[in-house]
């Protein structure tokens, strides 16, 4: 309120020296036409021109008085020099300070701003420990952004002022010289139209007769020395007539001249009193201009005083967060440290599971019954409790004894309680993986691919079974990713895709994109056969499985067939790349098949295939299985872990059905599996 105070006595002044200006020149137009008519009729008594009487010393009166012009007009405009020079360093100082604070504010403060967030950003993990600090700096923050905007607002409103001050006074000042001009031009148009007095006339009168009293003694001197100068009479004579005409102009001429510089003078007297005046006016405000210019500098040099002690207090802060950040790198190494252990840490444990699964996998190879994993969670099975640890499933109302506590001498007590439980409350599995726990690319990498590695280190046909309720599509990704991540630089990945059902018609999934492309007539389009070694051919196309995966790289995978009366299966044959083989030109191929129940309704044709001893109606699909069971060793994954989105997909999902499942998972752990063959 104080700044805003002053501009406007500033600007009051202002205009109050304007308008008294203005009333001074006035007064001063008024003045001059007095002066004028006075020195017009004061014109004979004039010292002037009793000195033009005194021809002898006229020349030198005219110069001397020319000179003191000269002096007056160049001490006029000296002074105008001056004022505009300390106008300008004016402005130079101002827009030294403008770029000082546009520099401080362009470059400092943001960068500091952009510090402090960059740090802000860094000590996230650490804000429980300096809350407080981060409070003061956001407080200190706020009051230099108050005190930047107010001193930017005071810095735009004093050269607001200063401008339209300066503007002012240099219009004002423009105005009153052209006026100026303008009446001394008009003025020596009257005079110049004026015609001479009375008085003037008798002298010139006076003058002329003087002059032929002069040439009559000329002549008289003349004819006097015609005796003495005949031999050069003619000369002298011709002279004498030039030099007389020639005098005459040059009288004529300077009596002409010294009439108007008589008046020039007497004009410009009254100029230079009036200039006089001028100057002093002049002189005045700018004295009040510079006592303004004066209270503005005060005023910065308060603000920079403002500014020094924001300053100061900029760098205690920078001092503290200097410090905070030293110590948020001491703790960043201690994380770092702390970090590396953990990785140490997490790397050895990485590397006893893969040891641990190593073994759990040569202990299911001595039990040699079939490896059945059930991935599930509790919630996807209602009315079922799980136990983890001894890999059971059982019914609520069953009791469960945990063998966690007991020793080695207790294990018959514990087989006794387990006796106790009816058969139909109990499903046993070789591992209960929870799908809350592990990811589907954790389930393969790390519970499936010790089985899958010692099949392929063993060189060895193997199979895998794949039972879920509904397409687990997420399952075929991941696992043929896991093949070429894994396998794709030691063997060179063929793969056979085919649908195979008995009541509908099976279709090579390679080619075979729409049901109407097969043709109705044939029951099927794949014929199933087996070799002297037991191995499963496929009149179907074979693709490198690298190729298939790149050109299905941005397709959505989809299934373009009737998962409820058939199965999906891949057959995989792994060679050994010529850069891996040994001396010997032969090839050792491996046979991989994948098959996959994808639906509730064919649980009961898969207890038919995989455990009836019964005679059933032939079945091609059943004949296949009993073959790959029979001669192959083999693993079933039953997926659980999809029964609430089959449920809300509209699938109609019993607990007899999920009952039935887990009993043809304990069923067949119960088969013992295929041993490996001896090697040569």
């Amino acid at each position: 309120m104080s700044r805003r105070f002053k501009t406007h006595e500033l600007f009051n002044d202002i205009t109050n020296n304007d308008n008294n200006n203005s009333n001074q020149y006035n007064t001063f137009n008024t003045n001059m036409k007095v002066k004028k008519l006075t020195n017009i009729n004061n014109s004979n008594n004039s010292p002037i021109i009793r000195k033009y009487r005194n021809t002898g010393s006229k020349k030198k009166n005219v110069t001397y008085l020319s000179k003191e012009m000269v002096n007056q007009i160049a001490r006029d405009i000296r002074i105008k020099k001056e004022i505009s020079k300390e106008t300008h360093n004016l402005k130079k100082e101002i827009s030294k300070m403008d770029s000082e604070i546009v520099r401080y504010q362009t470059r400092y403060v943001p960068d500091i701003k952009y510090e402090i967030s960059k740090r802000q950003v860094m000590c996230k993990k650490l804000q429980n420990q300096y809350d407080s600090f981060q409070k003061e700096i956001d407080t200190i923050d706020e009051q230099i952004g108050n005190i930047e905007t107010t001193k930017k607002n005071a810095e735009k409103e004093l050269l607001l002022k200063y401008e339209d001050l300066e503007t002012k006074q240099s219009i004002e000042y423009k105005n009153k010289i052209n006026q100026l001009k303008i009446s001394f031009e008009n003025d020596i148009k009257k005079l110049n139209n004026l015609s001479p007095g009375e008085p003037l006339e008798k002298e010139i009168n006076d003058l002329r007769d003087k002059l032929l009293d002069y040439l009559e003694q000329s002549d008289s001197i003349k004819l006097s020395n015609k005796q003495k100068l005949k031999d050069e009479e003619n000369i002298i004579k011709q002279k004498l007539e030039d030099f007389k005409i020639l005098k005459e102009n040059e009288l004529e001429h300077f009596i002409k001249q010294s009439d108007v510089l008589i008046n020039d003078i007497s004009y410009q007297n009254n100029q230079r009193d009036k200039l006089n005046d001028v100057i002093s006016s002049l002189n005045e405000n700018f004295q009040s201009i510079q006592s303004k210019l004066n209270d503005i500098e005060n005023e910065l040099l308060e603000i920079n005083n403002q500014y020094d002690t924001l300053h100061e207090s900029e760098r205690t802060l920078e001092d503290r967060f200097n410090l905070a950040y030293y110590n948020l790198q001491a703790t960043q190494e201690k994380a770092r440290l702390q970090d590396e252990k953990y990785n140490d840490y997490y790397n050895k444990m990485e590397l006893e599971l893969t040891k641990r699964k190593k073994l759990e996998n040569s202990i299911d190879e001595l039990k040699g019954l079939i490896r059945c994993f059930l991935y599930t969670e509790d919630s996807n099975l209602p009315g079922f409790t799980i136990d983890y640890l001894d890999n059971v499933v059982l019914l609520e109302n069953s009791k469960h004894i945990d063998n966690s506590n007991n020793n080695n001498n207790n294990n018959s007590n514990y087989e006794e309680s387990i006796d106790e439980i009816k058969d139909e409350e109990i499903y046993l599995f070789s591992r209960i993986i929870p799908s809350n726990a592990l990811s589907v690319p954790q389930l393969i990498f790390r519970e499936y691919k010790p089985y899958h590695d010692m099949c392929i280190s063993g060189k060895q046909n193997f199979t895998l079974f794949s039972i879920s309720i509904e397409p687990w599509l997420e399952f075929q990704t991941q696992f043929i990713e896991f093949l070429i991540h894994e396998y794709s630089k030691d063997y060179e990945i063929n793969f056979q895709n085919v649908f195979l059902s008995d009541d509908n018609i099976s279709k090579d999934l390679l080619t075979v994109k729409d049901e109407e492309t097969v043709s109705t007539t044939t029951t099927s389009c794949i014929n199933i056969k087996f070799d002297n070694e037991n191995n499963l051919l496929l009149n179907t196309i074979s693709s490198p499985l690298t190729e298939y995966v790149f050109n299905k790289k941005n397709k959505q995978i989809s299934i373009n067939y009737d998962s409820t009366n058939g199965i999906n299966m891949y057959k995989f044959q792994f060679k050994k790349r010529e850069l891996y083989l040994n001396d010997s030109n032969e090839f050792d191929v491996i046979n991989f098949y994948l098959v996959q129940f994808e639906n509730i309704n064919f649980i009961n044709k898969l207890s038919n295939y995989m455990l009836s001893r019964k005679s059933i109606q032939p079945s091609h699909v059943g004949y296949m299985i009993n073959r790959l069971m029979k001669n192959l060793k083999s693993c079933f994954l039953f997926n659980l872990s999809s029964i609430c989105t089959a449920l809300n997909g509209g699938q109609q999902i019993s607990r007899n059905d999920i009952q039935t499942l887990l009993e043809i998972g304990t069923n067949i752990g119960k088969i013992p599996n295929i041993q490996r063959k001896k090697q040569n």
